[in-house]
């Protein structure tokens, strides 16, 4: 007891002992890090705890009560009562850049936490066919949606290649054709007729419709076509005349 009562029949020496108070430090840590130093401690004493950061995350800070009490990862202090602390992180934004070459678009580029998950879309245009994702020169998927978990920032490229298409040229008798061949997907094309002696060129046909009266015929190549050059003969008047008898 505090209070002590007794007689005193003889000279006496007393002490009076007295012990620290016990108090409960607890060092809790969000996602991205991990806190240590927590613990009992003595009254008056000195507390240390530490908060350790995880790759892709930032401290942010010391918090108590949602109030942030130290931005150092290391907080000493003298323990006076029990606390609940927390480390708070943050994971680290990386940019994710998504191009395209000609022949297509692309979506799901941004700003994504460190070690979130994320899906970049390629979609063809019409005459084009998806080459793959590029970063730096290197195929890294040939997948028109590619997932993929963030570690840093990435620059993607969507590639990209024009269909082939035949164009067949053909002559009928009387002249020649040129020009065919394989070409991509909204290139030009030209075809040129030439007509022998003797014979007149009538135009270029696509099955039986008549495509173009010009001998060299351009066009944009959006699909394989069979063309024909036609020619006819010239037509000659032999007139024959008679004398008398």
């Amino acid at each position: 007891s505090p209070t002590y009562s007794f007689t005193i029949t003889a000279n006496t020496t007393l002490e009076a002992r007295f012990s620290p108070n016990k108090y409960n430090i607890v060092a809790n840590a969000t996602d991205g890090g991990e806190a240590t130093g927590g613990g009992s401690f003595d009254y008056n004493s000195k507390a240390t705890v530490i908060a350790k950061v995880n790759t892709g995350f930032n401290f942010l800070g010391w918090y108590e009560n949602d109030k942030q009490v130290s931005d150092s990862p290391t907080y000493s202090f003298t323990v006076t009562s029990s606390r609940n602390l927390t480390a708070k992180f943050s994971a680290d934004k990386h940019s994710i850049v998504t191009n395209a070459t000609a022949g297509g678009t692309v979506t799901g580029a941004g700003n994504f936490d460190y070690n979130s998950n994320i899906t970049v879309k390629a979609t063809a245009s019409t005459g084009y066919n998806f080459a793959g994702w590029y970063e730096n020169g290197l195929k890294v998927s040939d997948s028109q949606t590619y997932s993929f978990v963030v570690k840093s920032n990435r620059t993607l490229e969507a590639r990209f290649t024009p269909n082939k298409y035949s164009i067949v040229t053909n002559a009928t008798t009387g002249g020649t054709a040129t020009g065919g061949g394989s070409f991509d997907y909204n290139s030009k094309a030209t075809v040129t007729a030439k007509a022998d002696t003797g014979y007149s060129f009538l135009g270029w046909y696509n099955g039986s419709t008549k495509v173009s009266d010009s001998p060299a015929c351009s066009f944009t190549v959006t699909e394989s076509v069979n063309l024909t050059a036609k020619f006819s003969a010239d037509k000659h008047s032999i007139v024959t005349n008679a004398t008398a008898g």
